[in-house]
Order: structure tokens, then C-alpha cells, then sequence
């Protein structure tokens, strides 16, 4: 055989040889990476939690959006889990007093958040002494609402041009329920900076039950919540939506407008969200934020939640910190227009509105 030949062969070999060792350095690869998920998911499904029933603490009163989801997931939950699942009521403050309970509770996961971005506009407002992005350990995001409406009484508005003639004609004449460092605040802010108007604003504890009872008892004219929670007044007649705080119309109710659509730039998205004491081990909020995983992509389930015309959406923990940080950015920024309520909230003044 020839020299050239000879060489040619053993190119061939050597070529042959660190091909079938890259394959098998590859095989070697994708086995430790299966290796290494499935570590992962054992120590997860081997740890020892819960043991005893979990208790979700939801900073607003029974029967509003966020109390409805919460006991929607709740109950999916407590078959993932194995446990029952707890749902508190924990009212006061604009959310910050259930958000503190568990902030300071044992680090065990045995008690959890549930709540909504108000617990950030809580902290920018001054009426928290705490970040929940820094003092709590944030887990998921089960939800977001993109059906945030302006509603007022049917017998004396029938659209949002009404309430602003009335709220020219006669400044805070017109009165808008709210709780105190809530989206609900910040939305009648908002409005007023938006329009060019001064409401009445008188403080509500937060939940769509209160809201409705104040608007048909005659205290209040408008007030902020989901088109799910508000939708069988909208058909019975007692309230009118008066538009949509998204970018474009919701598919839940087509025939309310946007607010840009109406001349004013608003957009507001609410997200509901779980989160545990600072200290609590990663492996149950691994192994809790599974367990929502798995329930938010249940047919049942989000059957359950179309009642409210959304559609359950999980967003993993890593993802949703980013996303608060972004969010925390948005209301500084909406709420930089309004210096006396943030001069008068950091002295822990009461606002007169």
C-alpha cells in the first residue's frame, strides 16, 4: 500500500474515533442532565412537607376576586399537596396586616400569601415598613386580570363622559370607593390626574362584597374591581361598567371600551400572587410551586376560574420576580405625579380626600 494511502486511513480512523467520543461524551451529557432533573424532582417529592394543614393568608375581606381565587386554588391544592389547605381572611391597612402575619410567621411553610400588587404599592405609599420582594420570598404567579373596570351606579351614570361632566360641574360630588395604598387608590389617582377632575374619595375595606354594599346603600358613586366579580349586578341592572383599564377590549364583555379608546391613556394590570416568610426552605417553595404548576393546568380548575372570564396562567418564580420588579418600577413611576400623598403617607399621615 501506498505511503499516501496509509495516511489517508488513518485520517479516517482518527477522524471515526473523535467522532464516537463526542457521541459519547454527549450521551455522557444528556445522562447527567436527566440525572440531575431527576435529583431534583426526587429531593422535591422527598421532602417532608406539609404535615399538617397549610394556611393561605388573604389580605382582603370574603367574597371579593381575590378571596375567590384563593379558595378556587385552595382546593385543587389540597389534593397535590395531600393536606387540607386553609383559606384566612386577614383584612386591615390596605393588605399590609395579612401580609405582615405571614411575613413574620415560622419559616415552615405552613402559612402562605395570597395576594395581589397592592402589597407593593403598600410598601412605595409608605404604609409598609417592608418590601415583600426583599422580606418574603416570593414563589408564583397563578394569575393575571386584565378585566379591570370603572363601574358606578346604573341609576346615576351611563357612561364615563357623565361622571366627568358631574365631577366638573361639581368637584367631588361624585363619590369613589377605595381602600387606602390599593390598585383601587392608585386607579382613582390616576383618573383624576388623567380627566382633570377631584372625586370624593372615602376609604372601603378592599372586597367586591363591600363595594357593592356601599354603592346600593347609597355611600359611594364608582368603584374599581374584576368584570367576574361584578357581572351579575352588571345583568341585574344596579351597576354600569364604564371602562377597561387593558391595552385592548376583553373578550369577557367587548362592548366596554378601553380607557384610551375613551381619550384617556390607563392601563392597569392586576396579578395575583403566593408568597412565604423570607426564611422558608427552598425545597417547599419548590415543592409548593409544582403543586400550582399542576393545578393552574387542570381542565377542572380553570374551568372554575372561567367563571370570572379569565383563564389561570402560571408564571415560575424566577419569572415573576423579575416581573415585580418591573411592576414596583411602574406604580413608583404612576405615583411620582402625586407628591402630597407621598409626603403626607412617609409621615404616616391620614390623607383627607
Amino acid at each position: 500500500m501506498k505511503k499516501s494511502s496509509k495516511l489517508r486511513l488513518f485520517a479516517l480512523a482518527m477522524t471515526l474515533a473523535v467522532a464516537l467520543a463526542g457521541c459519547g461524551s454527549n450521551v455522557a451529557s444528556a445522562d447527567e442532565d436527566d440525572q440531575q432533573a431527576g435529583n431534583e424532582a426526587e429531593s422535591t417529592q422527598g421532602i417532608d412537607w406539609p404535615q399538617k394543614a397549610v394556611t393561605v393568608v388573604v389580605p382582603a375581606s370574603a367574597g371579593g376576586d381575590t378571596d375567590s381565587y384563593a379558595r378556587i386554588f385552595g382546593q385543587y391544592l389540597e389534593q397535590e399537596l395531600g393536606e387540607s389547605v386553609v383559606i384566612s381572611n386577614v383584612g386591615g391597612a390596605g393588605g399590609t396586616v395579612g401580609t405582615r402575619q405571614v411575613k413574620d410567621a415560622e419559616p415552615d411553610g405552613n402559612m402562605i400569601l395570597f395576594y395581589h400588587g397592592s402589597a407593593l404599592l403598600n410598601t412605595i405609599m409608605g404604609l409598609a415598613d417592608f418590601d415583600v420582594r426583599t422580606d418574603m420570598q416570593i414563589a408564583d404567579i397563578p394569575i393575571k386580570d386584565n378585566t379591570q373596570m370603572l363601574f358606578a351606579d346604573a341609576k346615576k351614570f351611563k357612561s364615563l363622559q357623565d361622571v366627568i361632566d358631574q365631577c366638573k360641574a361639581e368637584p367631588e360630588s361624585v363619590v369613589f370607593g377605595r381602600e387606602t395604598g390599593t390598585q383601587a387608590h392608585l386607579v382613582a389617582l390616576a383618573l383624576e390626574d388623567a380627566a382633570g377632575v377631584k372625586f370624593n374619595q372615602v376609604d372601603i375595606a378592599a372586597g367586591f362584597s363591600n363595594l357593592i354594599a356601599a354603592l346600593m346603600g347609597g355611600q359611594i358613586d364608582v368603584f374599581f374591581m374584576t368584570y367576574g366579580s361584578a357581572q351579575d349586578y352588571i345583568a341585574s341592572g344596579d351597576i354600569v361598567p364604564l371602562g377597561v383599564f387593558s391595552e385592548e377590549r376583553t373578550d369577557a364583555a367587548p362592548d366596554v371600551p378601553t380607557f384610551r379608546e375613551q381619550g384617556l391613556d390607563l392601563v392597569f394590570e392586576k396579578f395575583f400572587f403566593y408568597a412565604f416568610p423570607k426564611d422558608t426552605p427552598a425545597e417547599i417553595v419548590e415543592k409548593f410551586n409544582s403543586a400550582v404548576e399542576k393545578v393552574v393546568a387542570l381542565p377542572e380548575c380553570q374551568e372554575d376560574i372561567s367563571q370570572f372570564a379569565l383563564t389561570p396562567e402560571f408564571v415560575n418564580q424566577q419569572d415573576t420576580q423579575t416581573y415585580f420588579d418591573e411592576m414596583y418600577d411602574f406604580y413608583s413611576k404612576s405615583l411620582r405625579r402625586f407628591p402630597p400623598l407621598f409626603i403626607l403617607s412617609m409621615r404616616g399621615g391620614k390623607e383627607n380626600r
